[in-house]
């Protein structure tokens, strides 16, 4: 049975790739590095904590509002005011976005991954337009017409797969100076932490290869060249790699927010729903966030057992644990909701149809 879709019922890719073209420009606009955001989100936080603590007093100024209904008429509601800041971190978990929580803006990365997207999504619509371009062929005759316009396609996506690739180039991004400082720091901070948790043969032998107790000397991190886990090293190394993590979540955050900007993704839903091609993208900066908070509190648990007594130590072990557990049930529930909304109504049904055909009851006793 022949299902490849008449050329002329084709959806085009000129649109997508106009709009992935706008994507990677838009990327060079993104600040080298910007720390601004950590002032919106300090804040929308401030904002959100007034918000909590005023529900406790808008319930008595809505009364005295009602009771002066003929003077007050046309003022709003302090209460609804209180409530919609309130919820609002509620809801964006809900839909799936954590955009609240961008963070840092950093151009490089942003255009790694928007290239990386790209580069993903051109393979993918090579795949597709493969399967087309094989029906085009079975057919007898062949459709001419058809396999024109898959070639020009063709041409486009490999010239489009070129610029998105250079812009992926992490070779080309940790050549810079300012790149591979990152990577550097984070080995000299945290491979000692690393080897301090192996078994002691293979520290003495890993030890015996690279010099790891002088680089730490030399770095100032260290009195002298013996390797051990100190709660300053662990402070500064556990901090740093949440700093990467967050910055990564943000960097991410902000490629979601230009491509949906400029149309990438609507345009992505219409070529691939029509060339019955994968829809599916990692939530990777939910993912950076959840790593984020396992390093962070990671850290304070491991500093609390090294650094703090009883019972303080207690006390923060505990908290750490909670509160890591809430993070990446909170990021559990971004990721689920964000796969929910992308699909849509027909394959919902479809997926609890089979979830239905799963159940014990639903299975013939033979």
């Amino acid at each position: 049975m022949n299902t490849a879709p008449p050329v002329a019922e084709r959806t085009s890719v000129d649109p997508l790739l106009t709009a992935y073209i706008r994507a990677l420009d838009a990327a060079a606009t993104v600040p080298a590095f910007s720390f601004w955001r950590y002032v919106g989100f300090a804040w929308q936080f401030a904002l959100w904590e007034f918000a909590f603590l005023a529900l406790f007093m808008t319930p008595f100024l809505d009364a005295i509002r009602l009771s002066l209904r003929p003077v007050t008429r046309g003022l709003p509601s302090p209460t609804g005011f209180a409530w919609r800041h309130f919820k609002r971190p509620f809801q964006a978990v809900w839909q799936g976005d954590i955009s609240a929580l961008q963070l840092v803006r950093v151009r490089m990365l942003t255009r790694a991954f928007i290239g990386a997207h790209v580069a993903g999504a051109v393979e993918r619509l090579k795949l597709a337009e493969d399967r087309v371009r094989l029906d085009c062929l079975m057919r007898t005759p062949a459709d001419d017409k058809a396999l024109t316009a898959l070639e020009t396609d063709r041409q486009k996506l490999d010239s489009l797969a070129n610029v998105a690739k250079a812009q992926n180039s992490l070779g080309t991004l940790l050549a810079t100076g300012s790149a591979s400082a990152l990577p550097l720091g984070l080995a000299k901070l945290l491979i000692p932490a690393i080897v301090q948790l192996l078994p002691g043969d293979v520290a003495d032998q890993i030890g015996s290869y690279v010099p790891l107790g002088q680089l730490l000397k030399s770095v100032g991190l260290a009195d002298d060249e013996n390797i051990t886990l100190t709660p300053v090293l662990l402070s500064v190394g556990g901090g740093f790699l949440t700093f990467l993590l967050i910055t990564a979540m943000s960097c991410h955050i902000e490629k979601r927010r230009i491509l949906a900007e400029t149309g990438a993704y609507a345009a992505e839903d219409a070529v691939l729903t029509a060339l019955h091609g994968e829809k599916f993208e990692l939530p990777l900066d939910v993912a950076f966030g959840a790593a984020a908070a396992i390093a962070g509190f990671a850290s304070m648990y491991i500093y609390a057992s090294l650094a703090l007594t009883e019972p303080d130590r207690s006390d923060q072990m505990q908290m750490a644990i909670t509160e890591l557990i809430i993070c990446l049930c909170v990021a559990a529930i971004v990721a689920v909701r964000r796969w929910y909304v992308r699909i849509s109504p027909a394959g919902r049904r479809a997926g609890f149809r089979w979830l239905l055909r799963l159940m014990p009851w639903q299975r013939s006793p033979g």
